[in-house]
């Protein structure tokens, strides 16, 4: 205690000299004044946190007089560029493909100041009070009180003792009056909880006249209260943004921060598009409350506080309406200098400010496909920085607006000329480019530069000098001009760091030099080549390296390019001698391993990720975990405590990426069941997965199926590789898998709602099912099953249900919605929430196939054939040359030979007129490949076998049959149709599974070249 009262005297006495030393040198107006000395009394403040009240603090805190308080200083938010002008000539546009809108202004334009004033003493005095106590320096909001209360009636765990404390003195705050009208409707309603009846009676019983008077002068009534208590009391999130957007009248900025919260799950996209609309033309321009009530007003703070929550639920669960939500952003930039009225250079910097902060939200990956989805983030960039060129004068990009932009163009896939740099690399280490013809000797360097590597040259030209994190991001974008060549590697950037850990940022650079190569000979030889001399390598630049060596090899038949992916190529030895590939040949990833200790470098961060998902054994990935900072968590990992506040503390600090590997680990080092087997739960890895993925969501206070990435772990090893056995036999091993993982993807899309990954999954699930319990295998060779495996009508349920669970999927997927107004007129005013590409359609057809079920075979090639026409519908399939256009050439192909044999011969003649007509008229690039060697005869046969034995799952979908008893299945008295039991009947009670133990096993599809 006397040292903390010694240390804050300490810490007065130099904010009062500080204070003394700035006042003005006139004299004071009054001998009183000057003799008053500084004198502050120490007020013994409660320990809890929560309790913390600043305002009374304050009150209890003396302050100098007027004549010796110093002059607040006013000083820019903004950061400034390295120059204080800048060129209009370095002010280019880059959104814009065609180049066309672009305005240079004349002369140079320096920076306008965004000024703020200076925080007064007593803040300062009254932070270092609070950190010396032990304090929060910064107490939650009303706003933050209201929200926990909306969480705990979620079913979350949070504090409410801060509501408490508001209600209790009686908070004439919105959220405070609007949580307190929630407890009247639910006392009403006669549904109040155990805390609820607590924050009734810490509100006691206070008079609403008087408690809302002062609101009621500025133009808030009880009524309006009731109404957003009668919002946020909405079951779902999707039902509350309909209430919210159901009349005209204003609502205040917290409720809306409030609907699109991060722990709200929406899943209708047209709510949240109504919404968009809601606020741009309520709140964008100079909108004002009843009465002139300034709390209605939505500052540009506020503006950045709803993109950024708005943002955060398109990246979780619709990244196509990212553009939608630039388009709201271009609204609100544009009209900021009539909402902020005064100054245009004050406007100008917000426009600034609010421009690259968009682009910084816009640059964060989305949570399901982060890479093929963040064409959709470029879409956004480029919606703003088509802003930024057309406002005059136009507005300048930040070094931070620059690095966003770029991260989200080394993420693309490569263009085709991009891919033809590629092509032209040497075999040899650096990968110079050759020249094949004389076009190739006629090409200056500058036409071989990536998107990427040109917009760093824009950055420079800018005034920005490059950096370390800047020479990472250029070595990922493949050749720079006057630079070693590199790889152009599709890559996640990682934030850049700054502070006391910006030294990091060279490491970066290190990793990102290994991971632009071809392959671990070539990754080796950065490794070994450090970008200062003596610099040792850090645990991200052994991550770079083991991801190098994990990985594995292309196969001969792919037509990828080095760079597309995380697989290697092979190695060129050229006229090397053995001695000489020896000595360059990189080490195994055990002794890379020993050399990492070795040095005094712990597995941490993406190095620790990377070897426990590749962990050859639950006891090596602990091993690697024991040598690591999160060495407490072994026993947690291990089973040695299974519940307990210890327990739960070690689950919750566990980071979501190093869960989401050890359950990689655990389903793919899952023991192979030979025989018949006791259950034990150390053997059983994949019940022990998902069981540590409940807990820990639950640990952390989320929903169990909020996040979906473990589950898709899960599932997508199901739906792959791996296999849940039963105790009746090898032969329903089949039943027992689709039964687990239809459990587990149903729930998920109830909780979550259905995206174009668990369709996916569903889709390879479907067919895997399928042909194992059509096709066995006997002394090498493939055979019919004389009778199905369908253990009493439970495979035909699940796979009835399976269908209809395909073709409503593929139906929402594929419905557009109304776009926001305003947008360019793409798609006749529609946009498509969800964005398949041409490998989800590839599977939708071949399951389809394997199914029989022509007919939705041919409403997906319909659909198909109609969106040539449609932008940013199947964009990536539609270029020759790109993966993405071979894979749906191939699923042309499977129509046309699967197809012949399930579509009438009239509707197949159909389907290749209109794509012929495409090909004369619209310049199509698809065309129906002559070659059979696309889908092979064997294939084929598998295909069209499974679905003459399964064609009762077909008549029953369709209405032409019970779906029990038609083709020689074993009959059930249970109803055909499918129910939430039947879909989980192979469940048991205490965890998703099996009556027996779940054991995974290894294995490939067999029948065709590509697995599934």
């Amino acid at each position: 205690m006397l040292g903390a009262r010694a240390g804050f005297w300490a810490g007065v006495r130099w904010a009062s000299s500080v204070a003394l030393r700035r006042q003005p040198t006139r004299p004071p107006k009054s001998r009183t004044d000057a003799r008053k000395p500084l004198r502050i009394r120490w007020v013994k403040t409660n320990t809890d946190p929560s309790a913390w009240d600043p305002a009374a603090d304050i009150k209890r805190l003396p302050l100098p007089p007027a004549s010796q308080r110093p002059k607040p200083k006013r000083r820019s938010r903004l950061k400034r560029p390295p120059e204080k002008t800048v060129k209009s000539s370095s002010r280019r546009s880059i959104g814009s493909e065609s180049g066309s809108g672009n305005q240079e202004p004349d002369g140079d334009r320096a920076l306008p100041p965004l000024r703020r004033r200076r925080r007064p003493l007593r803040h300062a005095l009254l932070r270092m009070r609070a950190r010396q106590a032990g304090l929060p320096q910064h107490p939650p909001s009303p706003a933050r009180a209201l929200n926990d209360y909306l969480a705990r009636k979620a079913g979350l765990r949070r504090n409410l003792e801060p509501l408490s404390r508001f209600l209790s003195k009686k908070s004439d705050r919105l959220p405070i009056l609007t949580a307190s009208a929630l407890l009247k409707q639910r006392l009403a309603q006669g549904e109040l909880a155990d805390f609820e009846t607590e924050l009734l009676l810490a509100a006691g019983d206070g008079d609403w006249s008087i408690w809302t008077e002062k609101r009621v002068t500025a133009g808030v009534s009880e009524d309006d209260v009731n109404h957003w208590a009668w919002i946020l009391s909405a079951e779902t999130a999707d039902l509350t943004i309909e209430r919210f957007v159901s009349d005209d009248r204003l609502k205040p900025p917290f409720l809306i921060t409030m609907i699109v919260g991060p722990d709200r799950i929406l899943q209708d996209p047209e709510i949240f598009v109504s919404l968009l609309q809601y606020i741009r033309n309520r709140y964008v321009g100079t909108h004002r409350g009843p009465d002139g009530c300034t709390s209605f007003d939505l500052t540009w703070q506020h503006f950045q506080n709803v993109l950024e929550r708005l943002v955060s639920q398109c990246l979780s669960s619709w990244p196509a309406l990212l553009p939608s939500v630039a388009q709201l952003a271009v609204s609100i930039i544009k009209g900021l200098p009539q909402q902020l009225g005064g100054s245009p250079r004050r406007a100008i910097a917000i426009q600034c400010k609010l421009l690259n902060v968009c682009l910084e939200l816009f640059g964060s990956p989305p949570d399901v496909y982060p890479l093929n989805d963040m064409i959709n983030n470029w879409n956004a960039q480029k919606v703003l920085l088509d802003l930024s060129s057309r406002l005059e004068p136009p507005l300048f990009l930040t070094r931070e607006g620059y690095r966003a932009i770029r991260s989200v163009l080394v993420a693309l896939p490569k263009s085709s000329s991009e891919r033809e740099t590629t092509r032209r690399a040497s075999p040899t280490w650096p990968p110079f480019r050759q020249d094949f013809d004389g076009r190739d000797e006629q090409r200056r360097p500058e036409d071989d530069l990536s998107l990427a590597a040109k917009v760093g040259i824009l950055k420079r030209e800018a005034g920005y000098p490059n950096d370390h994190f800047d020479r990472g991001l250029d070595t990922v974008a493949g050749s720079v001009v006057g630079r070693t060549p590199t790889i152009q590697t599709r890559s996640l950037v990682t934030p850049v760091w700054e502070g006391n850990r910006a030294s990091q940022n060279v490491d970066f650079e290190w990793a990102m030099s290994v991971k632009a190569t071809r392959n671990a000979r070539e990754a080796w030889r950065m490794f070994s080549s450090p970008p200062l001399p003596g610099m040792k390598p850090s645990a991200q630049v052994y991550a770079e390296m083991f991801t190098k060596l994990f990985a594995d090899q292309v196969p001969e038949w792919t037509r990828m390019l080095p760079g597309d992916g995380i697989a290697t190529f092979p190695v060129h030895d050229g006229n090397l001698t053995a001695l000489e590939i020896a000595r360059i040949s990189p080490p195994a990833p055990s002794e890379l391993y020993q050399m990492m200790l070795f040095s005094g470098v712990k597995p941490t961060g993406e190095a620790l990720i990377v070897l426990v998902r590749h962990a050859s054994s639950k006891q090596q990935a602990l091993r690697y975990l024991a040598a690591s900072p999160y060495k407490p968590h072994v026993e947690l990992l291990q089973g040695t405590i299974f519940k307990g506040e210890r327990y739960a503390s070690l689950l919750s600090t566990l980071p979501p990426r190093l869960l989401y590997a050890w359950i990689m680990m655990l389903c793919r080092t899952q023991i192979k069941r030979q025989k018949r087997m006791d259950f034990t739960f150390s053997s059983n890895q994949m019940k022990e997965a998902m069981r540590l993925t409940s807990e820990y969501q639950m640990a952390i206070g989320g929903s169990q199926f909020t996040d979906k990435a473990p589950w898709y772990i899960v599932m997508g090893y199901l739906a792959g590789r791996g296999h849940a056995y039963a105790d009746e036999g090898a032969k329903y091993n089949s039943l027992v898998t689709l039964g687990l993982f239809m459990y587990h993807w149903q729930r998920t899309a109830d909780f979550k709602g259905i995206d174009a990954k668990l369709f996916e999954l569903l889709c390879i699930i479907v067919r895997k099912a399928l042909r194992l319990s059509t096709w066995q295998s006997t002394t090498g060779e493939l055979a019919l099953r004389v009778m199905p495996i369908d253990k009493n009508g439970r495979l035909t349920r699940l796979l009835v249900h399976a269908l209809r669970q395909l073709k409503d999927a593929f139906s929402t997927l594929t419905q557009p919605i109304r776009a926001l107004d305003g947008t360019p007129e793409f798609n006749e005013g529609l946009v498509y929430p969800h964005r398949l590409a041409s490998k989800h359609i590839a599977l939708y057809m071949k399951a389809l196939g394997t199914l029989g079920d022509g007919e939705e075979m041919a409403r997906l090639m319909r659909w198909i054939l109609d969106s040539w026409d449609r932008d940013y519908v199947l964009d990536d399939s539609k270029l020759p040359g790109m993966p993405a256009y071979d894979t749906m050439i191939g699923a042309i192909a499977y129509f046309f030979r699967v197809g012949a044999h399930l579509v009438e011969p009239v509707i197949m003649r159909e389907l290749e007129d209109n794509l012929e007509k495409l090909q004369r008229e619209k310049y199509c690039t698809w065309f129906l490949p002559l070659d059979n060697n696309i889908v092979p005869d064997n294939e084929v046969d598998l295909d069209l076998g499974a679905a003459e034995l399964w064609a009762h799952v077909r008549a029953t979908v369709y209405g032409n049959g019970d779906g029990v008893g038609d083709n020689n299945t074993p009959s059930d008295s249970d109803d055909a149709q499918p129910t939430q039991l039947d879909v989980a009947e192979q469940v048991s009670k205490d965890e998703p599974g099996v009556d027996s133990a779940i054991y995974v096993h290894d294995t490939y599809l067999i029948g065709s070249r590509n697995g599934l």
